[in-house]
């Protein structure tokens, strides 16, 4: 928790009034009142530290798919927008999120649901990692897009044991 570098410090040289006096601090480095929220904030973090030891982690992970954030589609920033929404509001249950580059963390998290919201562009090597860890540790794995995809974008069979065989969506148009 914190604040945003451009809401604790005005920019005065901006040329737009609506924007250059947004910020905890003025121009001349005084306070202005509204910074107390972030002490204050700090202040109840400090006072409730102990409420975080030893908490029960959330049973479902939802692993977002970054390799996707580099294409010029928004799929899996959408497909994660939903999910969470879906899993939050609708159905009350609460996630927690890892990188699809630190699944290192999911023998510290033991979840028993791993969820990749449209992974369309999914790295073999966290592929790879997600299939190794319910393997040894038991739970589900579920995708919400296809997972032939490399992350180069190109058609790979990948993992046919655990997924099954690649189809092509033109052969499935006609079922």
């Amino acid at each position: 928790a914190g604040a945003v570098q451009w809401i604790w410090n005005i920019n005065f040289y901006m040329n737009n009034i609506n924007e250059s006096h947004i910020g905890a601090l003025r121009a001349d480095g005084t306070e202005k009142p509204e910074a107390a929220v972030s002490y204050d904030f700090g202040s109840f973090m400090g006072q409730i530290r102990d409420l975080f030891r030893g908490r029960k982690l959330e049973e479902v992970a939802l692993v977002y798919p970054y390799s996707n954030d580099f294409s010029s589609r928004n799929l899996a920033y959408d497909a994660t927008t939903r999910l969470v929404r879906t899993l939050s509001y609708a159905m009350n249950v609460h996630a927690l999120g890892i990188s699809e580059y630190h699944l290192e963390r999911l023998d510290e998290i033991k979840p028993k649901l791993i969820i990749v919201p449209s992974p369309h562009n999914f790295t073999q090597a966290a592929l790879d990692a997600l299939t190794a860890y319910v393997r040894a540790n038991g739970g589900t794995l579920l995708f919400t897009g296809p997972a032939g995809l490399d992350e180069y974008w190109r058609p790979a069979g990948r993992n046919p044991d655990e997924f099954g065989a690649l189809v092509n969506s033109s052969q499935t148009s006609n079922l």
